[in-house]
Order: C-alpha cells, then sequence, then structure tokens
C-alpha cells in the first residue's frame, strides 16, 4: 500500500481542488435517511419522546426503535421505520424533528449526517518524504515559525492527554513510542485495536481502496511534535477511507471525556451543524476540555463542523510565510490560525519544498508530506496541551474559580498573543480568526510546568508527593482533576509510582 500510495495522484488537489467558493458551504454530506439522533429531556424518557413522534406521523406509519445509546447522558441512535421512505417525507420528518414541536421531551435532534477527513473531501493523499524523514520532521518551517523552542524550554506537555479522533494511531512508530495510551477504542470496529490499518475496501465507492490510512498517525505526530512529554489517547471515529458519521462521532467525543483527556484533536469535519457535537462540546467545554477542529478544505467562506461550534477552536491553514493556504477555508467564526500548507518545487505531485512543508509520521516507521487543515489543527491542540500542563492545579470541579475558567484562560492566552496576519491576507480581514498562533508567546505568559511527580507544586519531588501518590491509588474518583494520574489514563498505579520516583528531588 506504501508504495502505491508514494506513486498515487492526488487527484488535482494541488490544483483543481482549490479553486475558490463563493459564500457559505451548503450541506453536501450524506444525509442517512433510516436514522436519527436525539437528546432527551430532563424528565423525559426515551420512549416518552417515540411514543409522541409515532404519534404525530401515523399517517405515514412512522416506527422508531432503539439501536444504540450513550449512557447516562440520555443521547440516543433511532432506527426509523418502515423502510423504504422517500426522500420527500424524510425531509418532511427532518423539519418536525425539533425540540419546539416536543417540549419538554427532546434537548435537541438530528438526522444522521456522514462525516470526513477534510483530505478526504479533496482527494489530498501524503507523500513519503523518502530518507532522512525524522530530520525533516523534527526541523519543519512550524517549529522556528510559532516559536516552539521558546514554549518547549518553559512546558513539555507532560501530565496531559490528547486524544486524537481520527483513523488510528501507529503506537510503534519512533514520533511516538511511549506517548499513545492504551485506554482507546475503536468506534468503527467496536474493539480496542486502535491501530492505523486499512482494511482492504472501498468504504466510500470513490475507486480508492484505504485513502485516508495515515491520517491519525500523521495527526497524533504533529501534536507530539509540539508537546513531546504528552500522551496520546487514539479514539478511532473514522474507517480507512476517512468517513463516518455524526454519532460515531459524538460517541467518540463522549468517550474522550469520560476518559479524563484535557484536549480533544477532530480533524475532521461535516457541512452539517449537529446539535449532538454542540452538546457534546459544550459538556467538554464546562469540564476544561479543549475541543480542536479543523476548519476544512473547501477554499471556501465555510462552516465545517464541529469546526465553527462555538466551544470549539477552529482552525485555518495558513503557510511558512503566513498567507492563508489557497485550500483552507475560512469564516468570521473560526478561533485561529496554524501551519497547514505545503509548497511544491516543482509541477510534478509529490516534489514538495523540505523547507516549506508540513511533515510527520506514516504507519510503518515512514514520515510523509501532507498538507490541510487537518495538518494545522494538531498544532494547536498541541499548544493547548503546553498551557495545561503549566497549570496542573486548575480543577474544573474548584468551587471557588468561575465556571470554564480553564477553558477560558487558554482561550484568552492563544488569542491575546496571535500574529497578527491582516497585511498578509487583505482578502480576508477578520475570517482567520485572532491571527498566527505563537505558540512560543502564548506559553510564556505561564509559569515553567512542575516536575512530573510534583503533586504539591512546591517545586520539588519528595515525601509528601509519595504519600499523596499512594494515598491515591487505584481508580481515579474524577478522571478530570486527579493529580496522581501521572500517565493520563486515569488510574494511579505502578506507572505512576515509578514516573514519580524517577524525578526525585
Amino acid at each position: 500500500m506504501k508504495t502505491a500510495r508514494i506513486l498515487l495522484f492526488v487527484l488535482l488537489c494541488f490544483w483543481l481542488g482549490r479553486s475558490a467558493h463563493a459564500g457559505d458551504c451548503p450541506v453536501d454530506d450524506l444525509r442517512l435517511d433510516d436514522r436519527i439522533m436525539v437528546g432527551v429531556a430532563v424528565g423525559a424518557t426515551i420512549e416518552d419522546f417515540i411514543a409522541a413522534f409515532e404519534a404525530a406521523h401515523t399517517d405515514h406509519n412512522i416506527t422508531l426503535e432503539i439501536i444504540d445509546s450513550i449512557e447516562p447522558r440520555e443521547t440516543y441512535l433511532l432506527q426509523l421505520g418502515p423502510p423504504g421512505l422517500s426522500p420527500e417525507i424524510v425531509d418532511l420528518l427532518e423539519e418536525d424533528l425539533d425540540p419546539v414541536n416536543y417540549p419538554g421531551l427532546l434537548q435537541w435532534s438530528d438526522f444522521l449526517y456522514e462525516v470526513e477527513t477534510a483530505e478526504g473531501g479533496t482527494g489530498s493523499l501524503w507523500f513519503n518524504t523518502g530518507d532522512g524523514g525524522n530530520n525533516l520532521y523534527l526541523g519543519q518551517y512550524p517549529i522556528e515559525l510559532m516559536a516552539l523552542p521558546l514554549a518547549q524550554a518553559l512546558s513539555t506537555g507532560a501530565g496531559v492527554a490528547v486524544a486524537v479522533l481520527d483513523t488510528g494511531v501507529d503506537a510503534s512508530h519512533p514520533a511516538l513510542q511511549g506517548r499513545v495510551l492504551s485506554n482507546g477504542f475503536n468506534f468503527i470496529t467496536n474493539d480496542a485495536n486502535t491501530d492505523d490499518v486499512g482494511d482492504g475496501q472501498d468504504n466510500d465507492g470513490d475507486g480508492s481502496i484505504d485513502e485516508q490510512v495515515g491520517h491519525g498517525t500523521y495527526v497524533a505526530a504533529l501534536v507530539a511534535l509540539v508537546a513531546p512529554d504528552v500522551k496520546i489517547l487514539p479514539v478511532v471515529v473514522l474507517n480507512p477511507d476517512g468517513r463516518s458519521d455524526i454519532w460515531i462521532v459524538t460517541k467518540g467525543i463522549y468517550y474522550a471525556i469520560d476518559q479524563g483527556v484535557e484536549v480533544i484533536n477532530a480533524s475532521l469535519g461535516t457541512t452539517y451543524r449537529p446539535n449532538g457535537f454542540e452538546a457534546a462540546i459544550d459538556d467538554a467545554k464546562r469540564l476544561g476540555i479543549v475541543v480542536v477542529g479543523a476548519a476544512g478544505n473547501e477554499a471556501a467562506h465555510c462552516r465545517e463542523h464541529p469546526a465553527q461550534i462555538s466551544a470549539a477552536f477552529g482552525v485555518v491553514a495558513t503557510d511558512d510565510e503566513d498567507v492563508k493556504a489557497d485550500f483552507s477555508n475560512y469564516h468570521d467564526n473560526t478561533f485561529i490560525s496554524a501551519p497547514g500548507d505545503s509548497k511544491l518545487l516543482g509541477p510534478k505531485p509529490g516534489q514538495f519544498d523540505p523547507e516549506r512543508s508540513i511533515v510527520s509520521a506514516i504507519p510503518g516507521g515512514d514520515y510523509a508530506y501532507w498538507e490541510g487543515t487537518s495538518m494545522a489543527t494538531p498544532f494547536v491542540s498541541g499548544a493547548v496541551a503546553l498551557i495545561r500542563s503549566q497549570h496542573p492545579e486548575w480543577d474544573p470541579d474548584d468551587p471557588d474559580q468561575e465556571p470554564e475558567f480553564i477553558y477560558n484562560a487558554i482561550e484568552d492566552a492563544l488569542v491575546s498573543t496571535a500574529v497578527n496576519i491582516d497585511a498578509q491576507n487583505p482578502d480576508f480581514p477578520e475570517e482567520l480568526g485572532a491571527g498566527r498562533i505563537d505558540i512560543g508567546a502564548a506559553v510564556s505568559l505561564g509559569p515553567p510546568a512542575p516536575t512530573l511527580g510534583d503533586i504539591d507544586n512546591d517545586g520539588s519531588v519528595g515525601v509528601k508527593d509519595l504519600l499523596s501518590l499512594l494515598g491515591s491509588w487505584g481508580p481515579c474518583n474524577s478522571c478530570h482533576f486527579c493529580p496522581a494520574d501521572l500517565d493520563s489514563d486515569c488510574q494511579v498505579g505502578v506507572t505512576d509510582l515509578l514516573i514519580l520516583l524517577g524525578n526525585w528531588g
């Protein structure tokens, strides 16, 4: 498969796929007409809603059956019947499926829509770097542009977990060894296998097989490039062709929340605005978890979700000169911009300029060039991890703090230090977020991150920290504030003890 990818043409992505569109993007992701997802209102039951919905549509003999749920959040996936409903009837049902029509029964509702990687939508694929890939990875242009050495002198992301919602992660890759948590989950195959591998199927029927394998590994390694001591939680929500649906992604968001991560990277999107995404991301925000999303690659003034949901950090892609990448979406709701563009040396696909291109890991131990808003997004996720690591004392349940103070503090740090790039982008006024992210400046606003194991934050690792760790032994009471959980796996055990002892003094 790797050889085929190296030779694979980019489906004219670098030329034809970059033409601009006017106005907001239409909802062009496929609607799955036989399923809906709902969040039930407090005090109601799913049975109450089903009875009301079926009673309202007896003229079409409509039925609903529960086929999946997210407990205890009163969130359900329902099978719509009878089979063979016409698109016109489904349109009417979708219009009716609104909480205002079912007062006291629904918090939110969605028909099921597809989700995909932004790169899958444009046909963009990676190209192998050949020899010297690791050096290119460690020396690529975003490092100096975003002042990473300055940031990493203060924080390396230790003690923070970032969930990568994607195609999977190759945990054996040298860039990721020792950084990938074992408690991830695969919502495509419904098992614990989170490897970034193909299934040999053309899942989207476009004539290409496993075209987005490597996407999750690539994204995860860019997070690790920014925050080298971070832990990656792999959550597979996209098939090897980079596609799934909003139910699977919603389940992935909630799973990451429940595993106690501090950051969720979502380099994926849909042109439909899912209410389920919004509910899940609002829950994350209340717990101090930042969701970072890719703005999309339609080259349009476009609202791709979850990036454009107000509680998410949506990311536009720029190049090595702070010019908006010609493929990147843009919008006045976007949060920030980050490097995500790669430049060709000549007209032949795959001939990238190593000094002006994004490089990251691909399965099998190799490295590759790629580009897209998916590649810009993990730089922001890594920056959030660095800031979060500086403040292990931040407790989302602290009654003396304002609600959502963690989210707001991180947002303020990134926005207040972003580089103004209006002069380089006169055609996109106030549509590239706060500017291009300056990770060094943002991290410099905070203190040096304490040594991992300094649980009481007194500047050293000693007896008090050891006693605190031993007193917390076992599963964390709260995955969202568990200072003795040094390896970010939501429990205090032998690995945490070894980390503390290794940093003694």
